[in-house]
């Protein structure tokens, strides 16, 4: 009786190794191997509203659990990949970040790093900024480029007032 009741509880959780996922339904779901090396497929993945995420299947892990005790009602916890991994936080931080090492890092200082492999693209009625706005380069609004090394302005007395000096 104790082997059956070990046996039992011994299978509530376990680890899959994830073989494939597809995220185009109305659930994200994996086919996974678990660590007693049974292909499961179409297992749901339990993901935190808000969040979504498709890790690289390549070292793609997760728990998974059986629900009510039965083998054949699984779900997975969402999906983790430790070799690529975003590390090296302290107490506070919380990052989302992607395969490419683009991330919007949110420091327990209030301090928010945003780092792009690419375009950053903000669809909005209005954006407000608070504070001061520091641009390293040129500034394009629509169709218009407003260079911040070479910009003119007209001269209230006639003419330009030429580029920036110093």
């Amino acid at each position: 009786m104790i082997d059956e009741i070990f046996s039992s509880l011994r299978g509530l959780i376990s680890i899959g190794v994830v073989q494939s996922a597809n995220d185009a339904g109305e659930a994200q779901t994996v086919t996974l191997v678990t660590a007693d090396g049974v292909v499961r497929a179409d297992v749901e993945v339990v993901q935190i509203f808000g969040f979504a995420s498709l890790p690289p299947m390549q070292g793609a892990i997760c728990l998974v659990v059986a629900v009510g005790a039965d083998p054949a009602n699984l779900r997975a916890l969402p999906i983790a990949c430790p070799a690529a991994r975003f590390g090296g936080m302290v107490g506070g931080d919380a990052c989302l970040y992607a395969l490419d090492g683009s991330r919007v890092h949110v420091k327990p200082s209030g301090e928010v790093e945003i780092w792009a492999g690419g375009t950053v693209t903000i669809n909005a009625p209005n954006v407000v900024l608070t504070g001061t706005l520091t641009a390293a380069g040129d500034v394009i609004a629509g169709p218009a480029k407003i260079s911040l090394v070479n910009h003119t302005h007209p001269d209230p007395q006639g003419g330009s007032t030429g580029t920036p000096q110093g």
